[in-house]
């Protein structure tokens, strides 16, 4: 499935739908399936769908095709990628004031990716681990959050199969509710009380993180492979779980709530963040992940047509995904004698309360939990979403950018491997903190601040303008010759890079610090100032690499200060003649069956 050439140690895919496997399993997964259904209800229903595929259009489409595209030319992983955008040879000094700002620019931008994605794979694990607890307990012949008779229920335990609304006391807890909370997180009161580590699911992190390590260890050679698997079977156990609840009685209640047009709530600006929000957690936009799997493209790929093909797969499965949820939502308000508003959830509370609760009703319970959970497991290993990243297509990227920018690593025997096993087993250490009794509480605060809200689309609005504006017509003529295609066929890309996304992007970041709020966990408990700083902290962490290097870099190079700013949005010229060498070059070798070489490339660093 990948090849390389002897002139070049970064391996290629083979086959064009490589890239498409690849992408499209890290880019589906754990957001289409728990945060879009309820987002789509929350905001106006169907009228949700409009501001939805705008931002699809305006954001998706032209961030996703830009970086990709930033991966295919440079080669190389996300942390250099925007490094080497133009071309420049040696080093930050040696620059001309025409290609300063280019450079400081996009090297800051691949460290604050570099940033969001780090702490991706700190906290993504922990859901992974949940699932494959709730997994193991659904080989149970008797499933436990089906009862109260575990040690760890309190007086106030009723049976999910026994009882319904209407006849609960108030301070009646469900036995999932409990399950879920005394005996999987033994949540304790609040992030101020950590409490003891909980080894069940600890040990459930490192068996992931094992799991996790030989899947990407041989690099994308290996994890192209598995991608095949990992990408169509939760696809298919989808589509089963759809068929299967539109045939539950209560089905077209819930259906009706997850579609019903609301149209005056798009009136409402937090509607608006809310789809933009959606949009760039589940393609991953910023996170360096689709840069990476770009760079593993020869350089004639069609990138263009992958990027189209990545629309109608990603927002297909979050569509469709609205009826596998729904349909068990209002299977189980029918069955409860109540109404949808009362059982919805999102994120974990949908996966680990309300679908467990569902799929005991039904006959077979352990069959359907099983599959719903490995479902679950399959998507983290290979899903994304924005926040909710892809297991080890993420790791992957994140470790073959570090290797780029250490290359001496992999000189020595086993270099890689190693390298791999000790990031991973860092960041195993470090992700015990979410499996304490208070781990729940920092687990919702790195969602919430490490990878979500105005960090990313900070982030995209310097990507934008960068290819809009230091990339400019010059990067689109390199991407025309690509794909053999003329000006005129770019200019949808060239006005949305330069006005329209970085504009609408712009206004998302501004509402969504106009309108802050203190973060809280369940709507309940609101998190002490020192967790809000310490979140906010985690938040600047990334994008402030940006101005920091520019900062950096304006200073301690040549050149007035004015030249630099006046020469900044000009991409050299000689960045066509290099891809011009650079296609003719893959021509010829392609005809003896050789991958091309990027060695050039890397030495322009």
């Amino acid at each position: 499935m990948v090849g390389q050439s002897k002139a070049d140690t970064r391996q290629t895919f083979k086959k064009g739908f490589d890239f498409l496997f690849s992408a499209g399993g890290a880019f589906v997964g754990l957001g289409n399936l728990w945060r879009f259904p309820y987002l789509c209800y929350e905001n106006g229903g169907g009228a949700f769908l409009i501001p939805y595929f705008i931002f699809v259009a305006i954001i998706a489409l032209p961030m996703f095709f830009l970086e990709s595209s930033v991966g295919q030319i440079s080669r190389i992983g996300h942390l250099k990628a925007w490094k080497i955008f133009p071309l420049v040879r040696g080093k930050m000094k040696q620059l001309n004031v025409n290609q300063l700002l280019t450079v400081i620019i996009f090297t800051g931008i691949g460290l604050a990716s570099g940033v969001i994605l780090l702490y991706g794979n700190v906290y993504y694990p922990v859901i992974i681990a949940w699932a494959l607890r709730y997994l193991v307990a659904s080989f149970y012949s008797k499933l436990e959050w089906t009862h109260c008779n575990n040690e760890y229920n309190s007086p106030d335990c009723f049976s999910i199969l026994n009882t319904t609304n209407g006849t609960l006391d108030k301070n009646a807890t469900s036995s999932v509710t409990e399950f879920w909370e005394r005996n999987v997180l033994h949540k304790s009161s609040g992030i101020d009380e950590m409490g003891n580590v909980q080894w069940p699911i600890y040990l459930c992190l490192v068996a992931v993180w094992i799991l996790c390590y030989f899947c990407i260890w041989k690099g994308v050679r290996w994890t192209a492979k598995i991608v095949y698997f990992t990408a169509t079977a939760p696809i298919i156990m989808m589509i089963m779980m759809i068929v299967r609840g539109a045939t539950l009685d209560g089905a077209a209640i819930g259906i009706t709530y997850y579609l019903r047009p609301e149209i005056h709530k798009l009136a409402n600006v937090k509607v608006w963040m809310a789809a933009a929000s959606q949009v760039i957690y589940s393609y991953g936009i910023c996170f360096g992940a689709i840069v990476n799997l770009g760079s593993y493209n020869k350089i004639k790929h069609n990138l263009l047509r992958d990027s189209l093909f990545m629309l109608v797969v990603n927002s297909g499965a979050s569509f469709m995904s609205g009826f596998a949820v729904f349909s068990v939502l209002g299977f189980m308000a029918k069955a409860q004698n109540t109404t949808v508003e009362a059982v919805v959830e999102s994120g974990p509370g949908l996966v680990f309360l309300v679908y467990p609760h569902a799929l005991s009703l039904l006959p077979l319970p352990q069959l359907w939990c099983a599959l719903f959970f490995l479902t679950l497991i399959l998507l983290g290993f290979d899903g994304q979403v924005i926040f909710w990243y892809s297991k080890f297509l993420f790791v992957e990227s994140w470790t073959s950018s570090v290797l780029d920018y250490f290359p001496r690593i992999q000189l020595f025997r086993f270099g890689k491997e190693l390298f791999i096993a000790a990031a991973s087993f860092i960041m195993c250490v470090v992700g015990i903190t979410m499996t304490t009794e208070g781990g729940i509480y920092v687990f919702n605060l790195m969602d919430t601040f490490a990878a979500a809200g105005w960090s990313t689309t900070t982030l995209c609005v310097f990507e934008a303008l960068a290819g809009g504006w230091i990339g400019g017509d010059a990067y689109l003529a390199c991407l025309g010759k690509i794909l053999n295609r003329g000006p005129r066929a770019l200019l949808y890309f060239k006005y949305l890079w330069r006005f329209v996304t970085p504009a609408s992007l712009t206004i998302i970041v501004i509402c969504n610090v106009y309108f802050y709020a203190p973060a809280t966990y369940n709507k309940v408990y609101v998190y002490p100032p020192w967790a809000q700083g310490l979140g906010l902290l985690i938040a600047c962490s990334s994008i402030i690499w940006i101005p920091t290097i520019a900062i950096y870099d304006l200073i301690t190079a040549t050149g007035t200060f004015q030249s630099r700013l006046k020469n900044a949005c000009h991409l050299p010229g000689y960045v066509s003649e290099s891809l011009n060498a650079k296609l003719r070059s893959e021509i010829e070798i392609s005809k003896s069956g050789v991958n091309v070489a990027s060695n050039e490339l890397k030495e322009l660093i």
